[in-house]
């Protein structure tokens, strides 16, 4: 099963705007409405954020629900209803909301297409994520024993026959080859589908392929200044000055997991190579058998969206840690790649990747925090996941005194 995403942006009510944000802000606390993410066990991340909605008049907002989940579109929407107690309260503030019966049509109407999406892990469910992180807890528990117990631990271990062993390996071998065999087919359509952006994919090829020197001497780029947060344009969300400027960068630190949302605006001569730069990274990027989103090692989940027609691109992320290691990653370890999905954006230079400590002050005066946030696994790193995944198959194939010594490392 390959996790899906969902982002809906649906406009506020004017005069609705503050009973709406205390509506999402207030999710899951005493007094406030209840979803149940749990129960149907199918969401990995989820948020409410109220952004602005520049085009619709001054001061006017919309509602944007994200979410990762596992399985079917419309039976994940349904499931959302059903386990939303209070559905008024919160889509009631939406324009074209008419009820909870046409919940799926209404979302299905204001629902954003993902042109780009990263995924740490493609084919694990929210139930095998769990289920890793259960036995990882399980048998660090059984081991934090003093180090003379050890030998009365591992006589506990399961033994399995060592054919049986190799034969289930081999099969799960298998079904992996035949399910990227089916994955890479279906990319296909979209791939050729690339053709629409006709000769605009000539200057995309182009800023994909430039490298970017790293060179901490200078820099050229006013997203890139520490200075006062200022929006570059109209449309552009940009924070509140104040908060964003007594960001207490700690405090992330003791935090595992972490969100951010960003709303950039795009050049007019520029949106459609955009456009085409994301769609063909999104199309490419699935294919299993020749990219890996290993290069940023702490992102859950991260995408790029173009939105309001293709004035504006949406990034939204899950990561590890706090936004000043996340961003320094993307900025040592992918430079080029940062210019290329932003490149043509109003208040970009190539100079933005110079300087890693500047560029996160700019890159969170444009964050709007969520309202609410939700995790499935939320005191786990991508790394730990890893670690718990590998450490569960090994469980389950046959760890013994010898092969435990390795194993015991992933705990």
């Amino acid at each position: 099963m390959v996790s899906q995403v969902i982002t809906v942006m649906a406009p506020i009510h004017a005069g609705q705007e503050e009973a709406c944000r205390a509506a999402v802000s207030h999710i899951n606390e005493p007094d406030g409405v209840q979803i149940d993410f749990a129960k149907s066990n199918l969401t990995h991340f989820a948020r409410f954020v109220l952004l602005s909605h520049i085009d619709a008049g001054k001061g006017r907002l919309r509602l944007m629900f994200t979410a990762v989940y596992d399985g079917d579109h419309d039976r994940y929407l349904r499931d959302l209803r059903d386990n939303t107690s209070n559905m008024e309260a919160i889509w009631g503030c939406c324009e074209g909301f008419t009820g909870a019966n046409n919940f799926v049509q209404f979302m299905n109407a204001y629902s954003i297409q993902t042109d780009l999406f990263l995924k740490a892990y493609r084919y694990e469910t929210v139930e095998n994520i769990q289920k890793y992180l259960a036995l990882r807890d399980e048998l660090s528990a059984k081991f934090d024993v003093p180090l003379s117990q050890y030998e009365d631990v591992l006589r506990q271990l399961p033994r399995q026959f060592a054919p049986i062993s190799w034969l289930r390996r081999g099969l799960r071998a298998i079904g992996t080859f035949i399910r990227y065999i089916f994955i890479t087919l279906s990319v296909i359509p979209q791939i050729i589908g690339l053709l629409r952006f006709g000769l605009a994919l000539i200057p995309a090829t182009i800023v994909s392929l430039k490298q970017v020197k790293l060179d901490r001497q200078y820099t050229d780029a006013s997203l890139d200044k520490s200075g006062p947060c200022v929006p570059f344009s109209p449309g552009d969300e940009v924070g509140p000055c104040q908060q964003v400027d007594t960001l207490p960068a700690f405090q992330q630190r003791k935090q595992v997991q972490n969100q951010i949302t960003i709303v950039t605006v795009n050049g007019a001569d520029s949106a459609r190579r955009q456009h085409a730069v994301i769609a063909s990274f999104g199309a490419f990027i699935k294919i299993p058998f020749i990219t890996r989103n290993r290069i940023i090692p702490t992102i859950h989940f991260a995408r790029w969206q173009m939105i309001d027609g293709g004035k504006r691109m949406l990034f939204i992320s899950d990561y590890d840690g706090s936004a000043s290691a996340y961003f320094a990653d993307f900025v040592n370890r992918l430079p080029s790649g940062l210019n290329t999905l932003w490149d043509g954006t109003v208040g970009w230079r190539e100079g933005a990747t110079l300087d890693p400590e500047a560029f996160v002050e700019g890159i969170l005066c444009h964050n709007t925090p969520a309202s609410f946030h939700y995790s499935a696994y939320p005191h786990t790193t991508v790394v730990g996941i890893e670690q718990a995944r590998r450490l569960y198959y090994a469980y389950h194939d046959n760890i013994n005194e010898k092969s435990a010594v390795k194993w015991l490392k992933e705990l």
